[in-house]
C-alpha cells in the first residue's frame, strides 16, 4: 500500500467526526433523547474494532482478554477519553494496513465510530465543538508517522 491511499484512508476514517458534527446541526432536537443510543453505539463499534483486530492477528485468547480489559479499564477512568482513544484508534488503524481485509474493516469502524462521537461532542458554541474536533487530528498525524517509521 502506498502512502497516499493510506493517508487518504486515515483522513476519511477522521472526517467520521465531522460527519457526526454535521448530523448534530441538522438534527439539534435529536441529540437530547439519542444521546444514550449514541453513547451504546459508540461502545458497540469500538468493542468491533477490538475484536475484528483481535481476531485477525490470531493472539493467544487469553492474553487479547487481559490486553482488551486493560485498554477498556484506562479509557473508562480518564477524563479526556476522546484523545486516548482516537491514539489507540490511531495504533490500530496501522496494524492493520498489513492486511488489505482487515484494513478495510477497520478503517470503515472508525469512520463509523467518529459518527455518533462527533455528534457526541456537539455543544451549543459551535466553535468550541470545531476545536474540540480538532483536537483529535492527531489521528491522522500518528497513522502517517506509523506508516513512515515502520
Amino acid at each position: 500500500m502506498n502512502l497516499l491511499n493510506y493517508s487518504l484512508t486515515a483522513i476519511i476514517a477522521y472526517l467520521g467526526l465531522f460527519i457526526g458534527f454535521i448530523l448534530a446541526i441538522i438534527a439539534k432536537e435529536e441529540i437530547k433523547p439519542g444521546k444514550k443510543y449514541f453513547l451504546f453505539l459508540q461502545k458497540i463499534i469500538l468493542l468491533l474494532i477490538f475484536v475484528f483486530l483481535l481476531i485477525f492477528i490470531k493472539l493467544n485468547y487469553i492474553l487479547a482478554l487481559l490486553i482488551l480489559a486493560f485498554i477498556i479499564i484506562y479509557i473508562s477512568k480518564t477524563k479526556n477519553k476522546m484523545l486516548y482513544i482516537y491514539t489507540i484508534l490511531s495504533i490500530i488503524f496501522y496494524l492493520s494496513s498489513k492486511k488489505l481485509n482487515l484494513f478495510i474493516l477497520e478503517s470503515s469502524l472508525i469512520f463509523l465510530y467518529g459518527v455518533p462521537a462527533g455528534t457526541l461532542l456537539t455543544k451549543k458554541n459551535k466553535k468550541e465543538t470545531i476545536i474540540d474536533i480538532l483536537k483529535n487530528t492527531h489521528f491522522v498525524i500518528i497513522t502517517i508517522i506509523l506508516f513512515l517509521i515502520f
